[in-house]
């Protein structure tokens, strides 16, 4: 959240106390994968490619779960959708693109479309960062308007901000 809010030099210390000495901090109890799936969405936004990298190895064993906090109060999504933000943000574009898949597979088939619509834009970030040409770019444009769409529909706004950003920064590039 601190990363979110901006404030890229706290969330960076915070997330370094974290993982230091392999994660030591992270305490394996219930809430263990939850706690992971933070972990991803932190070395998402703060673009750590090696602890990307570290966090896909301890997270693909748990891929067709999803992610509960407590005693199921909270669903956090699929973990196919924290694996495909993790490979994207190391670079595994193709890899990545499978996770969102199976993530928005899980969405439609638990009827839980706000997992859909944060699979969609998080893929939309990952193929902006990774555009190479004009028609990535585009690509990028689409799935982020699609998914804009589908996030103001559902009352999403926190997912629409950033496939909001994501269709201002395909603008720029043009």
């Amino acid at each position: 959240m601190l990363a979110e809010a901006g404030r890229i030099d706290e969330a960076r210390d915070a997330f370094e106390r974290l993982t230091h000495d392999d994660f030591a901090a992270v305490s394996n109890d219930l809430n263990w994968l939850a706690s992971i799936a933070g972990l991803a969405q932190a070395a998402t936004e703060l673009a750590e490619a090696d602890r990307a990298r570290e966090l896909y190895r301890m997270l693909v064993p748990y891929r067709s779960r999803a992610i509960l906090v407590g005693r199921a109060a909270v669903c956090l999504g699929p973990a196919e959708l924290y694996l495909g933000m993790l490979a994207g943000t190391y670079g595994g574009t193709k890899l990545a693109a499978g996770h969102f898949d199976a993530a928005a597979a899980w969405s439609r088939a638990s009827g839980a479309t706000p997992w859909g619509v944060w699979a969609d834009v998080h893929r939309a970030r990952m193929l902006m960062r990774a555009a190479a040409c004009a028609d990535d770019v585009a690509t990028a444009a689409q799935t982020a308007a699609d998914a804009l769409s589908r996030a103001e529909r559902a009352g999403l706004g926190r997912a629409a901000r950033h496939a909001r950003s994501v269709v201002r920064a395909s603008q720029a590039t043009v």
